[in-house]
């Protein structure tokens, strides 16, 4: 580690009482990506951190992962329809939308593993997209937790601490907490889904400056000064384009590190989710790693059981037919994996994240899954 980044690194353990400690973390914690040295580093901060909460392990693994994410994060961006940006509508699967589910928009909530960390440019959204010739916005966001998650769709309220928003048009820092009174990843890793916000009926950007680690918000255009109360919304762009005809997917809990005594407290914000779009179609995607989560199968016995025909546990598929749908011989190694209850290595990249064919099985599996429900065609 150079002794630049130690000396920041000391400086965050140093001050883990200061008000503003959560933003010199995050500082720390993408200079430390940058500087090869994420994993050990990383530990010893959140190991300091005892009242906020942190992106647990899936996510944050290593220096490796971080920059596979930088690249899928470009790519994801693509799927995800923003008028906002002028690259909307990028990806060929929505520009079709000519086939017999042309209309139809399936709307998917997730983190990494949505977000396609791994896959090359290949996610389970696209796939679907692809598969059924229909809309299909991702928005998935590395490393967060399911009320971060569920903060930039809606079904966790963040809120906006006391703050002036200028008449003109400039940066004002902004202080963020979730409807729990807490701290939590949004804007760290992405911001699928939030751009255009609207803050007390002032539309703008919300947005992260990494290089001090505070958020900030950017109105559109120059306007009368707005000054915040406590607890003041913020309504994301995905929060005013939910449609009551959308197929929800939500693929969230891999970053909660969740056991069957404590996945009760994943399925509560899952509902609220679920309420907050108002949609009858929808399915809840379960655990995959058992590398990660050793008890990945057991929760998700608790998860079918919640929400029965709603619930699609693509760790079976990938266990019992992934590699044969791939046409991938599988290796001895291969064999070893799944009598063991994970998840074959031809089909990962690390313990957590897939390739482009884990992806694909995924997708493969989420259109079947729809079309025996009968929302999709």
């Amino acid at each position: 580690m150079s002794g630049n980044i130690r000396e920041k690194v000391n400086l965050v353990l140093q001050n883990k009482r200061s008000g503003r400690m959560k933003y010199i973390c995050i500082l720390a914690c993408f200079l430390l990506m940058l500087s090869g040295c994420y994993q050990k580093a990383s530990e010893d901060i959140v190991e300091s951190i005892s009242a906020e909460p942190a992106a647990k392990t899936e996510d944050m693994q290593t220096a490796e992962d971080a920059a596979v994410q930088e690249q899928s994060t470009e790519e994801s961006v693509e799927i995800v329809v923003d008028p906002t940006t002028e690259e909307e509508a990028t990806d060929p699967a929505e520009q079709k939308n000519t086939g017999s589910n042309a209309g139809t928009r399936v709307v998917v909530w997730g983190d990494s593993l949505t977000e396609g960390t791994g896959g090359e440019g290949v996610t389970y959204p696209n796939v679907l997209a692809k598969l059924a010739g229909c809309e299909v916005k991702n928005y998935g966001v590395y490393a967060e937790e399911t009320t971060c998650i569920a903060g930039r769709q809606g079904g966790m309220p963040e809120n906006v601490h006391p703050v002036t928003i200028p008449a003109q048009v400039t940066d004002v820092d902004v202080e963020i907490e979730n409807g729990d009174g807490g701290w939590d990843m949004i804007l760290v890793f992405g911001d699928a889904g939030i751009n255009p916000c609207t803050i007390a009926g002032v539309e703008g950007k919300l947005w992260m400056d990494f290089t001090t680690g505070q958020r900030k918000f950017t109105r559109s255009k120059a306007g009368e000064e707005v000054v915040l109360t406590e607890g003041t919304p913020i309504e994301t762009f995905a929060m005013k384009d939910k449609r009551p005809d959308d197929i929800l997917v939500i693929f969230t809990g891999s970053n909660d590190d969740p056991t069957p005594e404590t996945v009760q407290s994943v399925i509560d914000v899952q509902r609220d989710m679920l309420a907050y779009a108002g949609v009858d179609r929808y399915v809840i995607i379960g655990l995959t790693s058992k590398r990660k989560m050793p008890m990945a199968a057991e929760v998700n016995e608790v998860l079918a059981k919640e929400y029965g025909e709603h619930f699609l546990d693509v760790r079976k598929d990938l266990l019992e037919h992934g590699l044969q749908d791939s046409g991938i011989d599988a290796t001895a190694e291969d064999l070893a994996d799944i009598a063991d209850g994970y998840i074959p290595r031809s089909l990962l990249t690390d313990e957590s994240h897939g390739n482009a064919a884990y992806y694909t099985v995924i997708g493969e599996a989420l259109y079947q899954k729809m079309q025996e429900m009968n929302y999709l065609k």
